[in-house]
């Protein structure tokens, strides 16, 4: 491993959050930070969907070298979120049904879980946290998204789902550092320090739009105001992440709702906090049923 400006010897000196953020920091300016790769079977679906003459043949072979996303799809297709008529049994039909943006979020939603992997057990327990509320901030703005005129649900889902993507090199990072892993509170501190610098460096090393790289940086900017006279997945995925975070003992300060920008642009014409907990209680099953498809494992075939 390469040094680093940090030591563990000082680790109660009262400067180890700025040593390690200086440190991380660095590197990344520098371009030695090692950053997790997109996983194959999203980046693989990714680059063929950029061939001008793909067809859905094409798609439906490349993911069959993923049985597990083949399973997950074809589950989503079957649930209550997606069903028509008739069931489906084949991927190249469930390709055809979903359509190819929404097949190539989907894959990308589903290969995500990858990422929030690591063989130590206190960095497993953290990303397995971090996975947990970012599935549920998802679920949210996927319903958010459905009554919001010119959203897509989906982008919205993936939106959300990876607004917290800068925590995982931030812990990769801290692995580093056996001694530093015990405080728990400190690598809160880090991750809320660093994450939305690394977040958007992450997803553009990815290959990933503006529209999922301003949601990285700005999901916990509270006052952000869009620069579109409608609504943004910024606006989205602000209020979804307020609604998943309240009653949580998050360590995160909340303002009044009622001062939030994000939610005059969502909905119709706009909605009041009341309006959107109203609209989420309704949802509530939809909410879960999106959750059980984002659970570890195969997803159960929804009712």
């Amino acid at each position: 491993d390469k040094s680093v400006e940090f030591s563990v010897s000082d680790l109660h000196s009262g400067h180890e959050l700025e040593d390690i953020a200086h440190s991380f920091s660095m590197d990344l300016k520098t371009n030695n930070l090692e950053l997790p790769s997109l996983p194959d079977s999203a980046l693989k679906l990714r680059t063929l969907m950029d061939e001008p003459n793909v067809t859905a043949r094409d798609i439906s072979e490349a993911l069959k070298s993923d049985p597990a996303i083949v399973v997950k799809l074809l589950k989503t297709c079957n649930s209550a979120l997606y069903r028509t008529a008739n069931k489906i049994d084949s991927v190249q039909d469930a390709v055809v049904r979903l359509g190819f943006d929404t097949t190539r979020q989907l894959v990308t939603i589903f290969a995500m879980k990858e990422v929030f992997q690591s063989k130590n057990p206190f960095l497993q327990k953290q990303m397995s946290t971090l996975w947990d509320h970012s599935r549920e901030v998802a679920a949210i703005a996927y319903v958010l998204a459905k009554i919001t005129p010119g959203k897509n649900p989906e982008i919205a889902l993936l939106a959300s789902l990876i607004q917290d993507i800068g925590a995982i090199p931030i812990l990769q990072y801290i692995e580093r550092y056996p001694q530093f892993m015990k405080m728990d509170y400190k690598v809160e501190q880090i991750i809320v320090k660093l994450r939305t610098k690394i977040g958007p460096a992450l997803l553009k090393s990815w290959g990933f739009s503006d529209i999922f790289i301003e949601v990285a940086e700005n999901s916990e900017n509270w006052f952000f105001a869009s620069k579109e006279h409608d609504s943004s997945y910024t606006d989205i995925a602000i209020v979804a992440q307020l609604h998943a975070l309240i009653g949580k003992k998050s360590g995160i300060k909340l303002p009044p709702f009622d001062t939030i920008p994000a939610f005059s642009k969502l909905g119709k014409n706009g909605l009041s906090p009341e309006e959107s907990s109203q609209i989420l209680h309704e949802s509530q099953q939809q909410i879960k049923d999106m959750q059980a498809l984002l659970s570890p494992g195969t997803p159960p075939l929804l009712s």
